[in-house]
């Protein structure tokens, strides 16, 4: 059986930091993806309905609030549950993956939500 690794304070400090920026690009996501969401739903059910903009907007509110709520319920999971996870398993290279990972997922979603805005 191996002894476990000594993590040092610097990795440490490194894995702080960049759950840091996963939990501030993850509440990114959730706040500039909402105002995507409202847009395409509205022109999806006024295109479907045949509704006005006005009417198909109102219509949406409650997949709004419903989608928000479950934003945020997701981005807390990512907090409490990367927290425990890579402050266990600093330093390994699971960790690391997955840690990457999350950024560049979240990186990529607000990456597709600043080119909508554009197009």
């Amino acid at each position: 059986m191996s002894s476990p690794r000594k993590v040092t304070l610097q990795t440490r400090l490194i894995v702080v930091v960049l759950w840091l920026l996963t939990l501030i690009l993850g509440a990114a996501c959730v706040v500039f993806g909402q105002g995507r969401l409202v847009l395409v739903l509205t022109r999806l059910i006024g295109a479907i309905t045949e509704m006005d903009t006005v009417r198909a907007r109102a219509t949406v509110g409650l997949v709004y609030n419903c989608t928000f709520a479950l934003g945020w319920i997701i981005w807390l999971g990512l907090f409490i549950g990367g927290a425990e996870y890579h402050l266990s398993h600093s330093g390994q290279r699971r960790s690391n993956r997955i840690l990457f990972t999350t950024l560049a997922i979240e990186i990529t979603l607000i990456g597709l939500i600043l080119l909508s805005d554009i197009l």
